[in-house]
């Protein structure tokens, strides 16, 4: 593709003598643009992947994969029959039913809209990750026990349990507005639940806003005879959500719904992705604007060397020879810079992943230190770009350079 000719004219012409300082510098600039672009991209967009699947961590730790409904009326009669039909379609682990509603929770230090979720412990603990966030030795089966002995009890958030002044044992109250009418008015349904258990998602909507109780608590609570809300399914496989999702809907048929966590948080993950595009467009601005430097070097260095090039030419260097010479020496600097900022840009990232020397707020972002994750074809992707650019850019000059009449040149030169 490129002659020894053309290889040994572009490195003669990238070094710089004594009189060409300036152009050297300019060459230094651009590099380091080129660099800096790249690092800031694969760190970047390596933090944002890191809050991304943390954040899908934590969502899916307290939700289900699926999430399946009635949608005619919302409740499902009869719930043990449809539930060994979800178990039994190819794909699904578990399936966990549960009850579901606003009420309103009091201690005696405060009054709080909450909302409460009735589960069978054992079901609920194959069919979602509530156990793993379960604090100072807490267990899911602390509420199987408590309802064996007749008590009421309750699993809930540390920020919740932070904000009620409750800790385990402690005694509250879990109210429901719409109660009974009498004729002295409504009276809301109102019982005292005792703390078995605090978790703690790291999400700070679940962990301040969520209690768990049995499910046949939250029946007889809501009165709801033996009927339930829906179901909570835990799949076999993460890749195969949205299949076997659409493959209940079909089995169970109308009203049933099966919807996948990916459509039931839809808007939130559509802005993480706009997000992520969005900032990789302006920091691609950076490498774009290091493109520029090198331009201005090409050019300057046409000027500089007009001389050699009118000699090149009257030598028989045609013009196509003259443009390679010229795109070889700007691709030489977009990928010096594009290596130097691809090798500083994954250290820097593995260090941060592995020595966390960037400490956050917990309670404003939920970690303690940035969560990142190294995707090697995000790296391929930046680097590929940032070339790509860096090749656009030599192809004015380098034309420019071609262009050069011997006879002008060496009048002028």
């Amino acid at each position: 593709m490129f002659s020894s000719f053309e290889l040994l004219t572009a490195y003669r012409f990238l070094k710089s003598k004594r009189k060409e300082r300036f152009i050297s510098l300019i060459t230094f600039i651009a590099i380091g643009g080129i660099a800096v672009g790249v690092i800031a991209l694969i760190v970047v967009t390596s933090v944002m992947k890191g809050f991304q699947h943390n954040l899908k961590e934590k969502i899916l730790g307290i939700n289900a994969h699926i999430l399946v409904q009635n949608l005619s009326d919302g409740i499902i009669a009869s719930y043990e029959s449809v539930q060994r039909k979800i178990e039994g379609v190819h794909g699904v682990k578990a399936a966990a039913p549960f009850v579901y509603g606003q009420v309103i929770v009091a201690s005696k230090k405060k009054v709080i809209g909450v909302g409460v979720k009735g589960v069978i412990p054992k079901d609920e603990e194959r069919a979602s990750r509530l156990q793993g966030f379960m604090t100072n030795g807490a267990s899911l089966k602390q509420l199987q026990q408590a309802e064996d002995q007749g008590l009421r009890g309750a699993i809930i958030g540390n920020e919740l349990a932070a904000s009620l002044g409750l800790r385990k044992g402690s005694v509250f109250s879990i109210i429901l507005p719409s109660g009974r009418l009498t004729p002295a008015g409504m009276i809301p349904r109102l019982k005292k639940f005792t703390v078995v258990g605090i978790f703690k998602s790291g999400m700070y909507e679940y962990d301040s806003t969520l209690l768990f109780i049995h499910l046949h608590q939250a029946q007889r609570f809501f009165r709801l005879g033996t009927a339930i809300n829906g179901f909570a399914v835990m799949t076999n496989n993460m890749d195969t959500i949205q299949q076997t999702a659409t493959t209940l809907t079909k089995k169970l048929g109308f009203p049933f719904i099966a919807r996948d966590w990916v459509s039931l948080n839809k808007n939130l993950f559509s802005a993480l992705k706009l997000e992520r595009i969005a900032m990789f467009i302006i920091l691609i601005l950076i490498v774009i604007v290091a493109a520029f430097n090198i331009i201005s070097t090409l050019l300057m260095t046409t000027m500089e060397k007009q001389s050699s090039i009118a000699i090149l030419k009257a030598m028989g260097a045609r013009q196509e020879q003259i443009m390679k010479i010229f795109v070889l020496d700007g691709f030489a600097i977009g990928l010096i810079g594009t290596a130097i900022g691809g090798i500083c840009g994954v250290a820097i990232t593995m260090l941060l992943e592995h020595y966390h020397f960037i400490s956050l707020p917990m309670d404003v972002y939920q970690v303690d230190t940035l969560p990142i994750i190294l995707e090697w074809g995000n790296v391929t992707i930046i680097l590929v770009s940032a070339l790509l650019i860096s090749l656009l850019s030599t192809l004015y000059p380098s034309w420019s350079a071609s262009r050069l009449e011997p006879v002008e040149a060496l009048r002028y030169g």
